[in-house]
């Protein structure tokens, strides 16, 4: 059996430039575990870090479950886990000996991690290998207003977790964060979480568990301003995007930019000095033909002027054009010893102020851990942690409008292949700014930027966009800029739609919600991953897939022999996603072409009990020139029992040969009396039915008697150019739905005196909309019947659909109201999510009526508060209603709030909460909203004295 797929060829999506979104990480709640993990009886545990006292009572609580415990990493036999302590004291002062802890206690990982390095990379069992290190950071990661941020270099750990699937993709790695006072609660947490899958950063604070979700939230209004009377240091800005800013600041700004490197400005006398692009090209050709054997391309890299050099014919040459030209200045500085100090403000601004610092120095040798030395590893964390706190405490005395650390998405993410330290990092330069930022009277934020579009520290730009897709530059640098004018606080990131490079362990670590780029793609391939059990990059892996009535309601409306079953379209669907983490090693746009040999027994799809529990093999290989992904499923425990098959055939883009002739498959019909055995009760998906009209438009679409099943209506011949419906060119059209194009057709429009009569009555109650919406749908009911529908059924084996749309359907509807309506502005999403003749309670008049008066409300709260956000505390879902208890936040910025309250730049925060009610089609016609209205106008200043 064959079945073609649609075409799924490259588009816009697949561009390497992507829009990003900017987000922010807050801290949710998550449920402690019950006790201690069971897969600690006879694990293999490597102890290393951390304090004396509390690394032997960590010894001995995992003990006490059953674990095998060493501390040495030389000890005999294999290891199954590592549990790492770090640095298990409070940060030093003394800079000298606060450098040392950390370089012994990353020596003393890396170490561990190359102990073990042969056996965890080649592991394919997922269920063995775990790396849990631990922060001191508070409990809350740095977030939570009263974490105190002991150890701040604990984030290093953190980047390093994050990135280690890409050296052993079968580890179950988790940083723990703690407050360094909770020290003596480390033992029974390590044994708690040691072993467990799922979110990859959690801390504990208060009794309560933690872990960092993302959140899209846009940057604040302008809060300062820079002139030609400032001066703003770069560190590291001599290469890529550093000194592109610095032409930006100095171009847009008139500031004065200091850009310090390690490398001196040239000369003139250099090959490359001047080129442009084309004679750039050729000089780099040049270098890798004399490339010397066994030397490495980060070594040739390495070599390379600074992008800033290269462009330059003359000093006068380094800023933009007119007035800027000598407002860059480039100095080489030299790099520390470790913990020594730095001067890179210190007589440098001419007179002028320091306004502000930008830390983007960075380093990155791109090679996994076995083919670096320690020093390597070091120096790459080295020049973002100690270069961050030379500048800083050189600075925080002064009176600057903000201090800026460049970061990477890798620190908040995970890094790419080769990219263990960097990540570390990023990371730890994060954190580390959280810690500065309690001790500075000036703002202190992080930027982490993803891959820029070809310019920066990346060797290889196409193998970034496997993880993600790069930024543009005139639009990362506009929002730098603006991050700088708001002063921002914190860790902000630029997140882009992720990458085909994303493995099983990076997708179950971090929560995947609606905001993020790309949700729409990247979901349902998180969805349908299943508890993974083996894993094999590019080859095979294998996981339990549970199938339950709670999160496919599906299961309600097929039936085998009378029993709800799984349609085998979703099993369909299941297998095809879950092929797409089975690829090639070179991630080549891939084309599901087809799917061949399809093989479903009915029992397997059968409901038995409160769930279908399935084992999924997938196992992917080179066939000519397709790449074939093989789906198996069986029942979980039962060998021997009922096996689906099919192949997936993907088409690689490859110059193809062409197919030979498939030969003819015998169909076979079995003849069964009785009851039918597969059925569609239509309880959440309806059951269709062809009704008698006039076709569509045209007259191109079928014409069929009342009541003809849609499996003829789609084998019907359509006229003698022999074109079947539900081909190009045919049409199916649903109830009230015109199809685009169309015009009315002709005789008398329905009579809507009784809507306009309705809609102005002065006692707008519940009764009165029923009937509003009755009437409504009685004129689109009349309507469809004229032109030809596919009309669903009201009742289904005797059982009436009492609602189509399921609570957390209706749920799913508000959240997409407030999170794109309400918080992004997107205006028109309220179409998609309230009928036209909505009533809302307690909402001011604003001279509109139904879904317009809604509209018009959320323009006027937005143009009051542009930065308005709107976070929904509590969800009670019960039948057709939703109440929602919400935080409104803002700034009064904008107009004047209900005509009466002038701007005064207040923040607002202000609780409140709503009562939708759905209809049977997910759509709210009636919502009550309530708030505190004499607190919003306390807040907003309405009640203050006037000024003298």
């Amino acid at each position: 059996m064959t079945a073609t797929q649609p075409d799924m060829t490259v588009t816009a999506e697949d561009a390497p430039v992507q829009p990003v979104t900017r987000m922010v990480w807050r801290l949710t709640e998550l449920p402690r575990p019950a006790g201690p993990h069971p897969r600690l009886a006879g694990l293999r545990v490597l102890l290393i870090g951390g304090e004396e006292d509390i690394a032997a009572g960590v010894e001995r609580e995992l003990k006490g479950h059953g674990a095998l415990v060493r501390r040495e990493p030389d000890g005999p036999g294999p290891v199954d886990a590592v549990v790492d302590l770090t640095v298990g004291r409070a940060y030093d002062p003394d800079r000298a000996a606060s450098a040392g802890a950390w370089r012994r206690a990353l020596t003393e990982t890396v170490t561990a991690l190359r102990g073990v390095y042969d056996d965890w990379a080649a592991e394919t069992a997922a269920d063995r290998l775990c790396y849990l290190a631990v922060s001191y950071l508070g409990g809350g990661m740095g977030q939570h207003p009263r974490d105190g941020l002991e150890q701040p270099l604990g984030g290093i750990w953190a980047g390093l977790a994050k990135t280690l699937h890409r050296e052993f993709p079968n580890v179950a790695a988790r940083v723990v964060d703690i407050d360094l006072a909770a020290s003596a609660e480390l033992p029974g947490i390590v044994a708690a979480e040691l072993g467990r899958t799922g979110e990859i950063e959690v801390g504990y604070r208060d009794g309560r568990r933690y872990t960092l979700t993302p959140e899209d939230r846009p940057v604040a209004a302008p809060a300062l301003t820079l002139g030609s009377e400032d001066t703003v240091l770069i560190s590291g800005g001599g290469r890529g995007i550093g000194w592109e800013l610095a032409r930006s600041l100095a171009a847009r700004h008139g500031v004065r930019v200091v850009v310090t490197g390690r490398e001196p400005f040239p000369s003139g006398d250099e090959p490359w000095f001047g080129v442009d692009e084309a004679g750039w090209k050729a000089y780099e050709r040049q270098i890798w033909a004399g490339r010397a054997k066994g030397e490495s391309p980060a070594v040739v890299r390495g070599g390379w002027p600074a992008p800033a050099a290269v462009g330059a014919r003359h000093p006068s040459d380094l800023g933009p054009a007119g007035g800027a030209a000598h407002r860059v200045r480039a100095l080489r500085l030299h790099r520390p010893r470790p913990g020594a100090r730095a001067h890179p403000a210190r007589g440098r601004a001419g007179g002028r102020p320091l306004a502000g610092v930008v830390h983007n120095a960075g380093v990155d040798t791109s090679a996994r851990l076995p083919k670096k030395t320690d020093e390597e590893i070091l120096r790459t964390v080295e020049v973002k942690i100690e270069g961050f706190l030379n500048v800083f405490e050189e600075v925080r005395g002064r009176d600057l409008k903000f201090f800026c650390s460049v970061g990477s998405l890798t620190g908040r993410l995970g890094g790419m292949v080769g990219q263990l330290e960097y990540a570390a990092a990023n990371d730890g330069l994060a954190r580390l700014g959280q810690w500065a930022a309690r001790r500075a009277a000036f703002p202190v934020m992080t930027l982490a930027w993803p891959t820029w579009d070809r310019i920066g520290l990346i060797a290889n730009f196409a193998a970034t966009l496997r993880y993600m897709a790069a930024i543009d530059v005139a639009d990362g640098l506009e929002r730098w800029r603006a991050e700088l004018l708001a002063g921002s606080e914190g860790e902000v990131t630029f997140v882009g739609p992720l990458g085909k490079a994303i493995d099983p362990g990076q997708a179950i670590g971090y929560p995947v919600v609606p905001a993020l780029p790309g949700f729409a793609a990247a979901y349902p391939k998180v969805f349908h991953l299943g508890e993974v059990t083996s894993y094999q990059p590019h080859a095979q892996l294998t996981a339990r897939v549970v199938i339950d009535p709670e999160h496919t309601p599906a299961l309600g409306d097929f039936r085998v022999d009378g029993a709800p079953a799984l349609p085998p379209s979703l099993l369909l669907e299941n297998a095809l996603r879950a092929a797409e983490w089975i690829v090639p090693e070179d991630f080549p746009a891939l084309r599901a072409g087809a799917l061949e040999e399809i093989v479903v027994p009915l029992a397997l799809l059968r409901l038995d009990g409160p769930a279908i529990r399935l084992v999924r093999e997938i196992r992917g290989f080179h066939e000519g020139h397709d790449w074939i992904v093989e789906v198996r499923y069986r029942h979980e425990g039962a060998a021997d029992g009922p096996e689906a098959s099919l192949r997936i055939v993907h088409e690689t883009g490859a110059p193809r040969p062409p197919a030979p002739p498939r030969p003819d498959v015998q169909q076979t019909t079995t003849l069964r009396s009785g009851p039918p055995f597969l059925h569609w009760r239509g309880a959440v998906v309806p059951l269709s039915a062809w009704t008698a009209g006039r076709g569509p438009p045209g007259g191109r679409g079928p014409a069929l008697p009342a009541g003809r099943p849609v499996g003829d209506a789609v084998r019907a011949r359509d006229g003698p150019s022999g074109r079947r419906a539900g081909e190009r060119g045919a049409a199916v059209h649903h109830p009230g739905r015109r199809p685009l194009g169309h015009r009315r057709p002709p005789g008398p429009r329905p009579d809507r005196t009784a809507l306009r009569r309705a809609r102005t009555h002065p006692c707008r109650g519940r009764s009165l909309a029923r009937r509003l919406a009755d009437h409504r749908r009685r004129l689109r009911g009349a309507r469809g019947d004229r032109l030809g529908t596919l009309r669903p059924a009201g009742k289904h084996d005797g059982i009436e659909r009492q609602f189509m749309s399921t609570p957390e359907q209706n749920k799913a509807v508000l959240a997409r109201y407030y999170e794109e309506c309400l918080n992004k502005g997107n205006l028109d999403v309220i179409y998609e999510g309230a009928t036209e003749d909505h009533i809302s309670h307690g909402t001011a008049a604003n001279g509109k009526e139904g879904v317009e008066h809604l509209k018009e409300w959320v323009r006027l709260q937005r143009a009051s508060f542009p930065d308005l956000h709107v976070t929904v505390d509590d969800w009670i879902l019960e039948g057709n209603k939703v109440v929602s208890r919400f935080t409104a936040r803002g700034t009064h910025t904008g107009d004047d709030y209900a005509g009466l309250i002038p701007a005064q730049g207040r923040k607002l925060e202000i609780p409140g909460i709503v009562i939708d009610e759905f209809n049977d089609e997910g759509k709210i016609v009636e919502s009550w909203f309530s708030m505190d209205s004499y607190d919003l106008a306390t807040q907003l200043g309405a009640f203050d004295a006037p000024p003298a």
